[in-house]
């Protein structure tokens, strides 16, 4: 029985314990998020994807066959699916960007006036 856990931390602060359990011989899959089942699966024996939300964040885990006929797996957080958190997150990232924009050209503003003043 193949097992891997990985720690996701939220936006938050909160802390949460994400596992898989996965016979590779019977095929049987168990996906745990804080000691909770999220999802139970059976007979999978190829590669597949795995999606569930913890809060708003939407998560995936990847399994993918090796040439051995061996499974990894990858936990990660899908930032681009379109889901309300990840909207809100973009709105941000693009309210950051226009500041930080802002910012630049005041200073270069600022550079290029102290440069005409000094060669002046």
């Amino acid at each position: 029985m193949n097992h891997q856990n990985w720690v996701f931390l939220d936006e938050f602060g909160g802390r949460h314990s994400v596992g898989i359990y996965h016979g590779p011989t019977s095929g049987n899959l168990m996906i745990y998020c804080n000691s909770k089942v999220v999802l139970i699966d059976f007979l999978v024996k190829t590669a597949k994807t795995y999606s569930f939300f913890i809060n708003e964040e939407f998560c995936e885990i990847i399994m993918k066959e090796e040439d051995d006929k061996s499974f990894t797996y990858e936990f990660k957080v899908n930032k681009k699916v379109d889901t309300p958190l990840n909207k809100l997150r973009e709105a941000r990232e693009q309210k950051y960007l226009t500041y930080s924009l802002i910012i630049l050209a005041i200073f270069l503003l600022f550079v290029g006036m102290v440069v005409f003043l000094a060669l002046r």
